[in-house]
This record gives structure tokens, sequence and C-alpha cells, in this order.
């Protein structure tokens, strides 16, 4: 019953992320490779694709945040910039907006310390391996099938594909450049 509900939780993590079924599979394989992942830390798949769903939310979240107030989405190269004049350009000028950040950051870290006390199944650590490169090897053929960087080049001013476009510039920082795009 648990394990069902945590399932649930990640379709609806997903759905809230990505909005379109045009790259839900690299975003699917994004979330089963940081649970493959997170199996080496919690060692156990409720947990495990609990905590995945859960920072699925928060980039996306994050992301939908930049998108309202920049039109691009996040991406991995922006988090060098961030505190360089990013982050205290948008506490002076959209308190609210921060305000609201902080307070769903607050709600997803009770969130993910409630599921570290959640009761599961040990995996041994022979199935966490065989399950991280399986699922690694998942998200390269997800993004090489999605069309690569240039796929989600052409996407990055929409309002859609959240997670998949972080997860791509994660695997390719020149798949968030929009500037790098040739029509």
């Amino acid at each position: 019953m648990t394990l069902t509900l945590v399932l649930v939780a990640a379709v609806g993590a997903i759905w809230f992320a990505e909005r379109s079924l045009e790259h839900l599979k690299l975003a699917i394989a994004a979330l089963c490779f940081s649970a493959a992942a997170l199996l080496f830390v919690v060692a156990d798949f409720g947990r495990a694709i609990l905590l995945s769903s859960i920072l699925a939310t928060a980039i996306s979240g994050a992301s939908r945040v930049k998108y309202n107030h920049s039109g691009l989405k996040l991406i991995v190269t922006d988090f060098p910039l961030a505190f360089a004049g990013t982050v205290p350009f948008l506490i002076v000028q959209y308190p609210i907006a921060i305000i609201t950040v902080v307070g769903g950051g607050i709600v997803l870290i009770l969130t993910a310390i409630a599921a570290l006390y959640m009761p599961g199944w040990p995996i041994s650590l022979e199935v966490q391996i065989i399950l991280l490169g399986t699922a690694l090897a998942g998200l390269v053929a997800a993004y090489k099938a999605g069309g690569g960087a240039i796929s989600y080049q052409r996407i990055a001013a929409e309002r859609r594909c959240f997670y998949s476009t972080f997860i791509a510039s994660l695997l390719n920082p020149l798949s968030g450049d929009s500037s790098a795009v040739c029509l």
C-alpha cells in the first residue's frame, strides 16, 4: 500500500514537472536514475522513489519561479551565477515570490525528513549497483532518443518540460543555451 502511494506521488511529481508528453521519457528516466542513486543512501525503494519525487518537485518548482520572472527555465549553469547577483536581486525585487519559495522549500524539507522515517525493505548492494547502471543507461538513451541538446534548446522559453530541461542541461550544458539554437 505504501509503495502504491509513493508511485502515485511520483507520477504526480512528474506530471507537475513536465505538463507535456514530449520529453516524458527523459523525465521518467531521470526520476529512476535519482531514485537508484538515492538507494545508496536510504537502501529501500519506497523512500528512494519518494525522495527522488521530492527532488523533481523542487527542481521544477524552482524552474517555474525562474520562468515566471525571466521567461527561461532553470538550468545547471544558473547555479554558479545564483549568488553573484541573481538571488540578491530577486530578494529585493520580488519579496513575495521569495517568501513563497522559502515556504515551499520548508515544506519539501519536512516531507523529505518524514520520508526518511518511512518503513521499507532493504535492497542488497549488488542490486543497487545493477539498478544504478541500468538507470544511467536508460537516462542516456532517453536523452539521445529525445533529440539531444537541440531538442531542449528549442523549448527553452516554453512553459513545460521543466524537469527534463534541467536534466538535459545536467547531461549536456549546451542543452540549456537557448542562444545556440540554429533554426
